[in-house]
């Protein structure tokens, strides 16, 4: 068993990592809450330009783009979001176990044909370690989400693909759905499917449009913005995915330190009661052997309330007076715990300060049955100490 001191010690340890990962917690829901404002703040133009391209759709307009080709996939690259920290619960390893899936998925491949884009410095790490060299540092953005940056990113890989560098384009990163649900999501970015914009929209509404100049300088600017777009918004799913993990970690983390300081607390306390009664037993030990004079008779000529009516009943007091508080839970006759009462308030002076306190604390963690007169002359006996405390004939 650890020892008083070692049982303080995780107590001690338990109750600082409690207040970090309350701090953590705090900080994540904060961020948390400024990520889900982003998001409902781009939630209305991503609906809308996914209506204007459905509609435009349509209403006849022509399905071909580049952006649409689909070919034999020689090369492809894949962008892969995580996060820059760590303590956010399985966020950064389910990310990575998707990674390394893909890598099985796509082992028959060379790997100058695998274009690795990854999001973040943890996947960025696990890229390095699998061999592959990142196709640029895009760590910075994980933090920070920044639209320009997503739109140089979108712009570099749609460009790669018109030239028929990127035959394939493929996106890893969680979904938020909300604080205690994110969905890891593999999806394919280029070439898009223009055929899944054609669906009937639920409010039945066929808006006529007016194209101007021509439905293919409107639909070459159209993708490109929503790609674009797709890029900024998969990088705020990502960012707040990470902070609804991080806050669910740092809350299990907080109940487990809470949990853990509570059973520790408990450990202690018993130790350390066991502690007082083995102290207390070893101090006991020469007066519960000393030889008793008579029982619990009457002793003629003896006045119950005298110290020596106590003595005559355990002689052992005359030399153990700081123990004169023992008899009081294993005698029940009034008049015998009586009588000891007195003779502590008398006897007091000779207990050092040690053996005080712990008296003391003895007497009022008790029952008040088993005390029923040292709780209430205790004040007594707090003058005699402050006389002559430091004079104790019984301790080393």
């Amino acid at each position: 068993m650890a020892s008083l001191k070692e049982v303080k010690g995780r107590i001690l340890s338990a109750n600082n990592t409690l207040k970090i990962t309350s701090a953590m917690k705090m900080v994540a829901s904060a961020k948390l809450h400024k990520a889900q404002e982003v998001i409902e703040g781009m939630l209305p133009y991503e609906r809308q330009m996914s209506a204007i391209m459905t509609h435009f759709l349509q209403t006849g307009g022509k399905t071909e783009s580049p952006f649409a080709t689909q070919r034999e996939a020689k090369r492809i690259a894949l962008v892969i979001f995580s996060s820059n920290s760590s303590l956010c619960g399985g966020f950064n390893s389910n990310v990575i176990r998707s990674y390394h899936q893909w890598l099985d998925e796509h082992a028959q491949m060379a790997k100058e044909n695998l274009i690795i884009y990854p999001v973040g410095r943890k996947i960025a790490d696990a890229v390095k370690k699998s061999g592959f060299t990142p196709a640029g540092d895009y760590t910075h953005m994980a933090d920070k989400p920044n639209y320009t940056e997503c739109e140089s990113l979108a712009a570099e890989l749609c460009e790669r693909f018109l030239s028929g560098d990127i035959d394939r384009v493929e996106l890893i990163y969680h979904h938020f759905k909300s604080a205690g649900s994110q969905e890891l999501v593999n999806t394919v970015y280029l070439p898009i499917d223009l055929s899944a914009m054609t669906e009937v929209p639920t409010d039945n509404r066929q808006p006529d449009y007016l194209i101007e100049p021509s439905e293919e300088i409107l639909l070459a600017k159209l993708i490109p913005e929503v790609l674009k777009l797709k890029v900024y918004t998969t990088l705020l799913d990502s960012n707040a995915s990470e902070h609804a993990t991080r806050s669910m970690a740092m809350q299990i983390a907080t109940d487990n330190a809470n949990n853990l300081i509570q059973d520790l607390t408990v450990v202690y306390n018993k130790g350390r009661q066991q502690a007082i009664t083995n102290c207390w037993t070893s101090w006991a030990a020469p007066w519960l052997d000393a030889p008793r004079s008579a029982t619990s008779e009457k002793r003629p000529g003896i006045p119950r309330d005298s110290p020596l009516y106590a003595r005559s009943f355990f002689p052992g007091f005359r030399y153990r007076p700081h123990l004169c508080f023992l008899p009081l839970c294993s005698r029940p006759k009034k008049h015998v715990r009586k009588a000891l009462c007195n003779s502590l308030i008398i006897n007091a002076v000779k207990i050092c300060a040690k053996r005080f306190f712990i008296l003391s604390q003895t007497i009022f963690q008790s029952p008040e049955i088993d005390f029923p007169f040292c709780s209430k002359r205790f004040s007594s006996l707090l003058p005699a100490f402050q006389r002559r405390g430091a004079e104790c004939g019984f301790c080393p």
